[in-house]
């Protein structure tokens, strides 16, 4: 796990192009964090470009990578979760960042590739419980103890 600062240039060129965004499928801040997790990834990426596709945020010297970043309010732990809604064929890698609530620190907390992924999670239906947490959608939840390190 990579613990990152964001910086305030970082936070504007974000806020920036969240704006720009023609994307409406989420709210303001959820794009925002999207946006931010994708940058942040990227940049671990050595060699890699951020990409418009839909169907992933990341091309890493020919792999195609989907960013999952969600917002939490407190530090990290090995024993969290990670999770992603759907496993898509044309998605080679999944990577998971998580922002702060306070928009000041990012956590690069890995990758798998998807196959890999798949084996190591555990899949959910929507209406299903993990603890507290009910799924509103299916979703594939592995830990971040599970995942490989970009350092």
């Amino acid at each position: 796990m990579i613990e990152v600062n964001i910086t305030r240039d970082t936070l504007a060129h974000n806020i920036e192009k969240t704006l720009r965004s023609k994307n409406v499928s989420s709210g303001l801040v959820g794009r925002l964090i999207d946006n931010l997790g994708k940058d942040i990834a990227s940049k671990a990426m050595v060699g890699s470009e951020l990409t418009n596709r839909c169907q992933h945020n990341v091309d890493w010297k020919g792999i195609r990578v989907l960013v999952s970043t969600k917002k939490i309010n407190v530090y990290p732990q090995q024993e969290f979760d990670v999770s992603v809604h759907e496993i898509q064929q044309d998605i080679d890698y999944f990577a998971f960042v998580l922002i702060h609530k306070s928009f000041k620190k990012a956590w690069i907390l890995g990758y798998l590739p998807c196959l890999e992924y798949v084996k190591k999670s555990k899949k959910f239906k929507e209406g299903e419980k993990n603890g507290k947490f009910t799924f509103q959608k299916q979703a594939y939840v592995a830990k971040i103890k599970d995942l490989r390190s970009f350092s």
